[in-house]
C-alpha cells in the first residue's frame, strides 16, 4: 500500500490520466484492476488516498484542497470525481460508463444497476401563488427525444394543491447532478386519487438528453417478500438519495387520504427508509427494475413520528396501467381522469391461499360474480366462471395476463382502450376445455366510467 498521501487534486489527475488506459485494458483484459495499475492493493485504499483519512489532511497535514486543521479531506463521491474529470476535459462519457469502467464494475453489478436508476428519477417542486409549494419526486416513464416529449410519474398527492382543490399550477423538475438553478418545467396531464398516481409531461427534453436520462424499466410481476429493494427520491427536499430495505409484504390494502378523498389503495409494504419529499419516487429491485412508486409510511402512534420501517409503494403493475391510461386519454385533452370500460360483468375472488413452489406466494380464485344483461344481452359467459387469463390485442401487439390474483384483473384492464379486442379465457365446472370470450372494445363507447 502507498505510505505517502497524495493531495486529492494530484491523485485525481492520476486517476484521470488512467482513464484512457482503463478503456484499453477493459477491452483487452480484466485481469489487472485499475487500482492495482495505480499501485494500490484495493479500491478502498485508492479512494482513501484520494480523500485523506485518520484525522489527517490529504497530504501529511497540508492545508488547502485536501482538508484543513488536521481534518480528513472532503468525502468526495464517485460522482464528484466524475464531474471533475468532465470539467478538466479528460472524460466525456456518461456517469454510468464512468462508474462501470473507472470503478471496474460490470453491468450486472448491483451498484451499477442502482446507479443507472439515478438517471430515471427527478426532483419535483410544485407551487401555486398564495398557496405555497412542496417538494416531491418523479420517475421518468417515457422519453421521445425526436419529438421533444417525455412523461413523468409522481403521486397524485404531490401534484394536488389542497388549497385550490386542484393540481398545482407550476411544476419544476431537476435531475441528479444538474445545477439546482437550472430547473425545467413540467405540466399536469392527469391522474387518479384512487391510485395516488399523477402524470406530468415535459416538452423540452434538453436536460434529459444532456444528463443521459432514461425511462425506468418496469417489473410488473408480483413483488417477492424478502427481496431487496432500493428507494430513490428527494428525501425532505434535499436532493436525490438512495436507501435500501426489503419487501415486507407483497400486497395489502390501505385507506389513504388523497385529494380530499379516502380511497382504498393496494400497496407493497417495504422497510427502505423514506420521508417527506420521497413521495412519487421509485422503488427498485436489485436488478434495477421499478417495482413500485413510493407514497408514504405509517406514523408511530406512541411517539407521533414516522416508524421508518413500515413504508409503502404503489405496485408497478397498477402504476403502468394508470400511466398508459392517463397518457392515452388525457394528454392534450380536457379529460384529466382515468377512463375505464363498463364491460358488463363484475368479478370477485374467493379466499386466498399460500402455496410453496420455489417461493411461497399467494393465489386467489377469481370468478365472474354478475353479468349486466343490458350491456351483454347475449354472452357465453356465466356467473361463477373462473377467469384463467386476459388478453388485449390491437392487431399488431398482444398483451396477456395469467390470472391468479384479483389485482391481476384490475391492473390489467386499466390498459384497455377502444383500439383493443379483449379476450377472456375462463374455466367452467363440468366443461373440459377452457372457453374464450371476445369483446371488441370499439363497440363499448357508451359504456365508459371515469375514475377520479
Amino acid at each position: 500500500m502507498k505510505t505517502k498521501k497524495r493531495s486529492f487534486f494530484k491523485s485525481l489527475i492520476l486517476l484521470i490520466l488512467f482513464v484512457p488506459c482503463i478503456f484499453f485494458f477493459s477491452a483487452c483484459s480484466n485481469d489487472v484492476p485499475f487500482y492495482e495499475q495505480a499501485g494500490y492493493e484495493s479500491l478502498e485504499a485508492m479512494l482513501a488516498d484520494l480523500k485523506g483519512a485518520d484525522g489527517k489532511d490529504g497530504e501529511d497535514g497540508e492545508n488547502g484542497l485536501n482538508g484543513t486543521n488536521g481534518q480528513d479531506a472532503p468525502q468526495e463521491t464517485s460522482y464528484d470525481i466524475y464531474l471533475k474529470a468532465k470539467e478538466l476535459g479528460e472524460y466525456n462519457g456518461s456517469y454510468i460508463d464512468f462508474v462501470k469502467n473507472v470503478l471496474n464494475l460490470t453491468e450486472t453489478n448491483e451498484n451499477v444497476l442502482i446507479n443507472k436508476n439515478l438517471a430515471s428519477v427527478v426532483t419535483i417542486k410544485t407551487s401555486t401563488p398564495n398557496y405555497g409549494s412542496q417538494s416531491g419526486t418523479g420517475v421518468i416513464y417515457s422519453i421521445d427525444f425526436e419529438n421533444d416529449l417525455a412523461f413523468v410519474i409522481t403521486n397524485y398527492h404531490v401534484a394536488y394543491c389542497s388549497g385550490t382543490l386542484s393540481p398545482y399550477e407550476s411544476f419544476k423538475l431537476n435531475m441528479y447532478g444538474n445545477d439546482p438553478s437550472k430547473e425545467f418545467d413540467a405540466y399536469f396531464v392527469g391522474g387518479s386519487k384512487h391510485y395516488d398516481i399523477a402524470i406530468l409531461s415535459v416538452t423540452n427534453c434538453d436536460v434529459f438528453e444532456a444528463y443521459n436520462a432514461v425511462p425506468a424499466t418496469f417489473n410488473t410481476a408480483d413483488a417477492t417478500m424478502g427481496s431487496k429493494c432500493f428507494a430513490i427520491g428527494n428525501t425532505i427536499g434535499q436532493g436525490i438519495s438512495i436507501t435500501s430495505g426489503v419487501i415486507s409484504k407483497d400486497s395489502e390494502e390501505r385507506i389513504l387520504s388523497v385529494g380530499g378523498e379516502s380511497p382504498v389503495v393496494r400497496l407493497i409494504r417495504h422497510d427502505a427508509y423514506i420521508a417527506g419529499g420521497n413521495s412519487g419516487g421509485g422503488l427498485f429491485n436489485s436488478r434495477g427494475e421499478l417495482v413500485g412508486i413510493t407514497n408514504g409510511g405509517l406514523k408511530s402512534t406512541s411517539t407521533g413520528g414516522e416508524s421508518n420501517l413500515i413504508n409503502f409503494a404503489i405496485p408497478a403493475s397498477a402504476v403502468k396501467g394508470v400511466a398508459e391510461n392517463i397518457i392515452t386519454n388525457c394528454y392534450n385533452t380536457v379529460c384529466k381522469q382515468l377512463k375505464t370500460f363498463n364491460f358488463g360483468f363484475e368479478f370477485e375472488s374467493s379466499s386466498s391461499s399460500g402455496h410453496n413452489d420455489d417461493l411461497v406466494s399467494q393465489t386467489d380464485v377469481v370468478y365472474i360474480s354478475s353479468i349486466d344483461a343490458e350491456i351483454l344481452p347475449e354472452t357465453t359467459l356465466s356467473v361463477n366462471d373462473k377467469i384463467v387469463s386476459l388478453t388485449l390485442t390491437d392487431g399488431t401487439t398482444e398483451l396477456k395476463q395469467n390470472v391468479s390474483r384479483l389485482h391481476h384483473v384490475n391492473d390489467f384492464l386499466l390498459l384497455a382502450n377502444s383500439t383493443h379486442t379483449l379476450k377472456l379465457e375462463v374455466s367452467r365446472t363440468g366443461v373440459a376445455e377452457n372457453i374464450i370470450v371476445e369483446f371488441d372494445l370499439s363497440e363499448f363507447g357508451d359504456h365508459i366510467k371515469f375514475v377520479s
